[in-house]
């Protein structure tokens, strides 16, 4: 099963703007591999629609080849996988059997809808 997620992550201090840094170097560089990449001076509708299709293929075989990260999503999708391999957990994994628990609540988590309160009397003490 594939999809996305929408998630926040809580990083380091410093860690943004490093990663604001590298994007900008790296939308930089995607700047530069699409000079000259454009139609001819006086190309018609369709001339100029193809050579844009042909660019945006380019640069995402380059993101999902890890070669261009000008993207937060092209850049995390990286990292991740790159961390998925090296703990080698980057295989298929068997579907969820039909008896498995309802997922419910992660574990200490704040914003849990189901999460119940018990609360505690203090006249017995």
């Amino acid at each position: 099963m594939g999809g996305t997620a929408q998630v926040a992550a809580r990083v380091a201090h410093g860690v943004r703007k490093r990663l604001c840094a590298f994007l900008a170097g790296e939308k930089n560089r995607h700047g530069e591999l699409l000079a000259g990449t454009g139609p001819a001076p006086g190309a018609d509708a369709a001339q100029r629609a193809e050579a844009r299709t042909r660019a945006r293929q380019v640069l995402e075989r380059m993101r999902a080849a890890g070669d261009l990260l000008d993207t937060v999503d092209a850049a995390l999708a990286h990292g991740i996988g790159v961390e998925l391999v090296m703990r080698g957990w980057d295989h298929h994994w068997p579907p969820v059997p039909a008896s498995a628990p309802s997922s419910g609540c992660r574990p200490g988590s704040r914003q849990c809808a189901c999460r119940k309160l018990h609360p505690c009397s203090s006249s017995g003490m």
